[in-house]
This record gives structure tokens, sequence and C-alpha cells, in this order.
């Protein structure tokens, strides 16, 4: 496995939890990294990194050229997102502009600074609905506004591969875990109300996902920037098992004893859920070489005494909603 020799990463959305996590891991590894975030006073994730904050809001497009060439990277990393949170981020036109044109925006950018790579993080909601482990080449059926627009983002990579010698690769991450993640997800959410003494409230135990500790998720992404030759290419990153709600929460509740039990059927369910929801992950590990090291439960472990370290952050999240 040949790998090129990137050293310097701008990182869209570094202000979320992925792109905080990949700011941190990259930064970790010895790379000159640079956040693009929108507000960098209000990037609270990123408090405790050393990487340079560069402003840029990602739809807009003269902000997108500007944070670039004043980065000047080798390779771009994309995890600017918004819509995945069903409920909270509905906003149609933002979620279109997010997601496609601002996806547009950086490829222009790439293009125009001589940029080497560009990763475009999508994500598994692409698929669509299966009953069967997903691999790269399923069919691809998004059934909600936010699945669509990030596939037409996906699509705007793939058809910039090889123009104007920008390198472009998708990784579609399904259900990453882990520090710094929004605390209203599933994880989080549990972990937070086993250290308050609160029971969760909760919708189903049933629905099913692929969930991945997400250093998992930074490595293979590592992996994907630098191998070479896989321009064009897209690659499923999960752990390639499934496992319900209500298993994710019994195993918080396994690390925290004293947890109170879940309170289910307290939510309404916000998303048609599919009868199976698993990565089919043999191709990452073909060609890059990549397979997830960390078990679900110790992926836990590891947050777990990550939030209790930052629990009086969280607590002023909640605190300020």
């Amino acid at each position: 496995m040949r790998l090129v020799p990137f050293m310097r990463v701008f990182i869209s959305g570094a202000g979320g939890f992925l792109g905080a996590c990949a700011t941190y891991y990259f930064e970790k590894a010895g790379w000159d990294v640079f956040a693009g975030v929108r507000k960098p006073r209000q990037s609270w994730r990123l408090a405790e990194s050393r990487a340079q904050q560069v402003e840029m809001d990602i739809v807009d497009a003269r902000s997108v050229e500007q944070a670039v060439r004043q980065a000047s990277p080798d390779l771009i990393i994309n995890f600017a997102t918004y819509g995945a949170y069903p409920g909270r981020q509905t906003d149609l036109s933002l979620i279109r502009q997010t997601n496609v044109e601002g996806v547009r925006h950086l490829l222009d950018a790439a293009r125009s600074a001589g940029v080497r790579r560009l990763l475009q993080i999508g994500t598994s909601s692409e698929y669509g609905l299966k009953d069967v482990p997903i691999s790269e080449e399923a069919e691809l059926v998004p059934d909600t506004d936010y699945a669509r627009a990030k596939l037409e983002g996906s699509r705007l990579a793939l058809a910039a591969n090889g123009k104007d010698g920008l390198e472009a690769v998708v990784v579609r991450p399904f259900s990453p875990f882990g520090p710094w993640e929004d605390g209203k997800r599933l994880v989080p959410a549990l972990v937070m109300a086993a250290l308050q003494g609160r029971a969760p409230q909760l919708a189903s135990p049933r629905p099913m996902r692929d969930f991945m500790f997400v250093d998992d998720l930074m490595e293979g992404i590592r992996l994907a920037a630098l191998q070479e030759g896989i321009g064009g290419e897209v690659f499923n990153l999960s752990m390639g098992h499934q496992m319900s709600v209500g298993d994710m929460a019994g195993l918080v509740g396994k690390l925290l004893p004293n947890a109170p039990t879940p309170v289910w059927g307290a939510q309404d369910n916000v998303r048609r859920e599919p009868p199976m929801w698993q990565a089919d992950i043999s191709k990452a590990a073909r060609v890059l070489g990549w397979k997830p090291k960390v078990s679900a439960e110790e992926g836990v472990r590891r947050t777990i005494e990550w939030f209790k370290a930052h629990r009086a952050l969280y607590e002023k999240q909640q605190a300020a909603v």
C-alpha cells in the first residue's frame, strides 16, 4: 500500500462533532491543521485545539475561496453539513445550500488553489432503507431531503475527480459516536443521563445502527486521505455489524451500573427506520488496509471516561438550551 505524503490539511466543518474529532486526530498525528469554522469565537469543541482556525461560511463562495487560499492545503476534508438532526435542522433551503452548493464552492476553491485531494464526508443515509448489509455498490435511493442533498454533494465531488489535478474521494460513515458528539444524540444522552442520575427519555429500543467509535472512523479517513490512486472511489466506514438502540442502552447500563433504566416511548420516532442498518466494509479493508479496532464496549467505555472529564461543559450546554 503506497501512501501520498500529505501533511497540510484544511478541515471544513471543524466546529461540528466529526470535524472537531478530525482536527484533534490529525493534530495529534503531527499534521499542519487548519480548522474551517463559521464563528471561531463560538467553536467550543475546539477549545483544546492548537489548530489555526479559519473563518469560513460554506454557503458563501467567496468566503470559501478566501479560506482555502489562506490555508493553502494539500488536502481538504469536508465535514460541513446541515440536516442530519431530524426535527431540529429542517430548513430545506439551508439543507441544499450546505450539502450541495457548499460542496460545489469547496470543489471550485480546491481546483483554483491547486489542492491535490478532497475527501467528501457523505452519509450512510445516501443509500436509503435496506434489508441487507450495504456495500458501496448498493442502489442509492435516499428517502429524505437531507439524504438526497448529501448524495448530490457526493456526486458533485466524484464528478470533479481528475479535473485540474484534483483527486476526490467519498467516505460514508454509518453511526459514529464518541467525544464531542452533540449532547442530544443517543450515546451522549445515555451517558449524561446516567452521570446525572436521570432516566433517559427515549423513543424505541428496536431501531438498528452500525455503531463505531469515532477514532476508528478517523483512522479510516486518514488512510483514505493518503492512499495513492483511489480518486473517484467511495468507501463505507463502520464496524460492519449492527446492534439495536436498546442494546446500546444496555451497554451503557452495564458500564455505569447505577444508571436509571431508560423510559422507552417517551419520544416519537422522527424518521422511518430500516429493517437492517449494517455496512459492508470489505472494500475499505481490501483497498485501504483498514479495519475497526475498537469494540463497541471499549468505545463506550472511552466515551464515558471522556464525558466524566467534560461533564461540566455539557451541563453548560444543557443549561443554555
